[in-house]
């Protein structure tokens, strides 16, 4: 408390106030400055308020708070902030479970995680806190929903979509497991078609593929992760035609099949279609066809061709349905013998025979090239390329997310809410009863409303959005939090991006549109209104937000309750003025975290999302800290979104930077405006510069023996260690494993009573100590102890030498260089070792246990010498920079401990600046890392074997000597066994002048 009070708000400021009246730190940069060298935005992955951290929570932000308190202390202008995932489907459940309402049980949670925040130290820019089920942040995702939409990247249809039965919402494909499940309720998902709303991703398959390449600070297997989602395939298209004897002009019908290995056309046994390719509704037509699971409906045309002899898939599809003629088309190079049993899927060269025509004897590559040139000659095929990546289904079918800004009028279709009427504002009086519907269509008064565009009696979409939309651009936010500007917001900013024409490319990616509509309550309601006349009207932009209605009763899983609430549904068309509806699925939550990382910067704004020159100075975000399961979803919607910000001509503005207008002129979005516009908004392409994903925290479990059943807390007695258990029921020794944290394996546990027993600091200590943050962390309460003891050995230190210190020691050690003594050497290149390890994990590799552990060796240096533990001697110069810089590189993580230690260390001095983060990190000197060496010559069994250049002070620790000397290459050579890697028995080791010499005598004669 003490020093949560002193530190203030943020300790950023306070300490940047002392910084700047000791003239130690230069003048604060402003965040509207173009210049962003010396800005550093830190932020982890903001989380959902599910009611109470866990250690995962501790370990992702005690790794951010570090880092962001480091380049606090090099002088940078850190902006480090936290919001709030809040809208999904888990708060409508919990509202049934607890007979509370979404809203209420959100801000409660909000509440009590925030305060637990704050007592692990976690220090954040709370000014710049936000909520993504607020209206004042959802108004801005069906904001940004509605320029995509007049870009044409949003669009509505109907399609066969993944459904959940337990939870009643549609699921993106991202959202369904390997075996078919939902990844939230585990229920066996079913198909079921529903008219969804889309955002065209798609239209940037490529370039979030390209600019893969450029994300250099990324791990490389989170790329990849993203490459496979993507899924680029070239090759190439054929027409197959169809004769239909039922067609009395006798015309062809064609199926278009995109195939990865044109070479295997003459192997062509049959055609598999998708069950929802057209043809299926056609049952008058007689052809060959078989309709297989294996065919993906969005991926290609929906129809592949069967080739059993050279695809494994084809190859089990023909010999379950019994189709022959699987002859094989294409041989190894080698001439070897394809076996007949199973198909040979490789590349090779056409076999000599009559089907492959003039193509026999051709390589594969070659072959292939040669059929697309033919076949494109006659109009009977073409090159392609494919993406697995599909546009994002944003609708959910919930209440407790972004309302989607859209009103159905039924004569102008979807019409988009009017801006200026943004937020379309989540109504919070909601009764959630039941998981029957989204409660949404329930409440009338905000379902019903004119139509924008005619004026007519029309509804709100009910659907909400995706909770990842709000996380796909949140980050941007904090950068320009104030922003309010938005009554001249569609003059001020230029058109979102130019729409793309969707037709037959010449490339195929695996990707697919996000599908982004819930048929939930809890979510930003979908900004559009459906008339009859007018079909789906697009709320108009001066009517966002539109917001979710409150009195929702949730009584089951059973439908979207927003199309239950009449008064919230029924409105008038706003483009005829007829009666009409909203849209009642709200969006995916993934479009609210697809743009949180903007907001954060500028959260107050009323006019826009953010001011354009503010995310210019501080994007993209630095350094992004999360788990490694966001690296599909979020990631790569996040990317999207910030590419179709990027990629915009909306936010054209003033090339020089100096002007806030943005042009008049919005006709004109390329040429010279366009490239003014990618001059100044270049910085942001990408959202993440660096991406750091920390591993997972395990906890210890304990399972009987016979049935491996998971064992309570209280089955086990764990007194001589939780590694000693045994059952007490049996006195068995149980079978002991880390594993992922849950309830049902009596694994978890709470940060709270560990920081009330432990202290803050020593929990994040451990944390970081404990495994590499990639890694995945066992945790065990047992071991924690040691950093406690290490705590206290700091404190024994300080107590130590507090009334001897001087802290003019840094004038004395250039002084008084030529009179060091070789403790003093010594004690001065473990400060430099240690400098340089700390260093090189905040601003490289992020290795905090072994940097943890490097100040650990410093400190057992520092205590071990012969003057700290004499109260009557003077203390050695270089003991108190040492001890200075300890506490200084110990601050970022553990600052409650840095601070009350040097706070006495300065106890005396007037000049103590209140806070060790008023001062500078430690520098680096090079020439200290240069040590007195000395050439170790090493026999085995007396004979010379190598030599070796070592610390002459490694050269006094015997024990310390033979560790190196074993560790090393040549050690490994000569002591060690090649085949089994063991060390030689070693009988003893005769140590000669401080290291000159060293022989080892093993039983070994090598």
């Amino acid at each position: 408390a003490k020093w949560s009070e002193r530190w203030g708000k943020s300790s950023r400021l306070t300490a940047n106030d002392i910084r700047n009246k000791h003239n130690a730190l230069k003048n604060s940069h402003s965040l509207n400055e173009q210049n962003n060298d010396k800005h550093f935005y830190a932020l982890s992955m903001f989380p959902y308020p599910s009611g109470n951290l866990h250690m995962g929570h501790v370990r992702v932000y005690t790794i951010s708070d570090s880092i962001s308190r480091y380049h606090h202390l090099t002088g940078k202008n850190v902006i480090h902030p936290m919001g709030w995932d809040a809208f999904g489907l888990p708060a409508e459940n919990a509202a049934i479970d607890n007979n509370t309402k979404p809203s209420t049980w959100t801000h409660e949670n909000i509440k009590t995680m925030k305060t637990q925040l704050k007592n692990i130290m976690i220090d954040i820019d709370w000014e710049k806190e936000f909520a993504t089920c607020e209206p004042n942040f959802y108004k801005w995702t069906q904001y940004i929903f509605l320029q995509l939409y007049k870009r044409g990247l949003i669009y509505q249809k109907e399609a066969v979509v993944n459904w959940d039965p337990v939870d009643k919402t549609v699921l993106a494909n991202e959202q369904v497991d390997k075996n078919g499940c939902s990844w939230r309720s585990g229920a066996v998902v079913e198909k079921k078609r529903l008219k969804q709303w889309f955002i065209k991703i798609t239209a940037f398959s490529e370039e979030l593929l390209n600019d893969l390449e450029t994300l250099d600070k990324w791990p490389e297997h989170v790329k990849q992760m993203q490459r496979n989602w993507i899924g680029k395939s070239e090759g190439a298209e054929f027409d197959f035609y169809l004769n239909n004897p039922s067609n009395s002009e006798n015309k062809l019908q064609k199926i278009s099949v995109f195939t990865t290995r044109p070479d295997t056309i003459f192997g062509v046994s049959y055609i598999a279609i998708s069950s929802e390719h057209p043809l299926v509704q056609q049952g008058s037509v007689k052809i060959p066809i078989y309709i297989a699971d294996y065919v993906l409906a969005d991926y290609g045309n929906g129809a592949v061709m069967g080739v059993p002899a050279h695809d494994q898939r084809d190859y089990e599809f023909a010999i379950a349905n019994n189709i022959q003629n699987c002859e094989p088309v294409i041989e190894p190079c080698d001439d070897s013998t394809v076996a007949e049993t199973l198909p040979f899927c490789g590349k090779g060269k056409l076999k000599n025979i009559p089907k492959n025509g003039v193509y026999a004897g051709m390589k594969s590559d070659e072959a292939s090239k040669k059929i697309v040139e033919f076949v494109s000659s006659k109009e009977v095929g073409r090159s392609q390329t494919q993406y697995r990546l599909r546009d994002w289904l944003l609708s959910r079918q919930r209440y407790w997310g972004t309302p989607i800004p859209f009103i159905h009028c039924q004569g102008c279709g979807p019409v988009p809410v009017p801006e200026e009427d943004l937020p379309v504002v989540l109504p919070l009086n909601v009764e959630i009863s039941s998981r029957g519907g989204n409660p949404l269509n329930r409440i009338e008064e905000w379902k019903n409303v004119k139509c924008p565009s005619c004026g007519n009696p029309a509804h709100r979409e009910t659907d909400t959005m995706d909770t990842f939309v709000d996380s796909s651009w949140y980050f941007f936010r904090f950068l320009d939090h104030e922003n309010e500007k938005f009554d001249e917001a569609s003059k001020k900013i230029v058109e979102f991006v130019s729409s793309k024409e969707v037709g037959r490319s010449q490339t195929q990616y695996r990707l697919r549109d996000w599908l982004l509509s819930r048929q939930r309550y809890w979510g930003t309601p979908i900004p559009f209104i459906h008339c009859q006349g007018c079909g789906p009207v697009p709320v108009p932009e001066e009517d966002l937000p539109v917001v979710l209605p409150l009195n929702v009763e949730i009584s089951s899983r059973g439908g979207n309750p927003l199309n239950r609430i009449e008064e919230w549904k029924n409105v008038k068309c706003p483009s005829c003025g007829n009666p009409a509806h909203r849209e009642t699925d709200t969006m995916d939550t993934f479009v609210d975290s697809s743009w949180y990382f903007f907001r954060f910067l500028d959260h107050e704004n009323e006019k826009l999302p953010f001011d354009p020159l503010k995310i210019q100075s501080s994007m993209p975000v630095n350094i992004y800290i999360g788990g490694v399961e966001h690296s599909i979803l979020h990631l790569l919607y996040s990317r999207f979104i910030t590419k179709a910000i990027q990629d915009s001509g909306r936010f054209n503005f003033i090339e020089s930077g100096k002007n806030n207008d943005f042009k008049k002129d919005e006709t004109k979005i390329l040429g010279s405006d366009k490239k003014m516009f990618s001059d100044s908004f270049k910085s942001v392409k990408e959202p993440f510069k660096q991406l750091l994903t920390q591993g997972m925290v395990h906890g210890i479990t304990y399972k009987e023996p016979s049935t491996e059943r998971y064992l309570k807390p209280d089955e086990v007695d764990v007194s001589k260690g939780a590694m000693s258990a045994i059952i007490k029921a049996t006195g068995e020794k149980p079978l002991i494993s880390f594993e992922k944290m849950s309830k049902s394996k009596y694994n978890g546990v709470d940060p709270r009573p560990v920081v009330s027993h432990y202290g803050a600091d020593v929990l994040r200590l451990y944390m970081l100590f404990k495994a590499a943050p990639q890694d995945v962390l066992e945790y065990d309460t047992s071991s924690i102890i040691g950093m406690q003891r290490w705590i206290a050995k700091l404190s024994k230190i300080t107590e130590l030498i507090s009334r001897r210190f001087d802290n003019n020691y840094k004038e004395l050690i250039i002084e008084n260089r030529s009179e060091w003594t070789q403790t003093d050497k010594n004690t001065y290149l473990i400060t430099q070792k240690a400098i340089k390890k700390v260093t090189e994990a905040f601003e490289t590799n992020f290795l905090f246990n072994t940097s943890i552990a490097m100040l650990i060796e410093l400190s057992n240096h520092i205590h071990s010498i012969e003057a700290v533990n004499n109260e009557e001697s003077a203390l050695h110069i270089t003991t108190c920079y040492a001890f200075d810089t300890l506490l200084r590189m110990l601050s970022p993580f553990a600052p409650v401990t840095s601070e009350e230690l040097f706070e006495k260390l300065y106890a005396n001095d007037n000049s103590y600046r209140k806070t060790i983060f008023a001062y500078d990190w430690p520098k680096l000197d090079e020439s200290g890392l240069i040590a007195d060496m000395l050439t170790c010559v090493v026999q085995v069994n007396g004979k010379v074997r190598f030599k070796m250049d070592i610390d002459s002070e490694i050269g006094k620790d015997e024990k310390k000597l033979q560790e190196v000397l074993l560790e090393s290459e040549h050690g490994k050579k000569w002591l060690y066994d090649n085949v089994s890697n063991e060390q030689h028995p070693i009988l003893r080791v005769v140590v000669v002048k401080g290291g000159k010499l060293v022989n080892f005598i093993t039983r070994n004669k090598k």
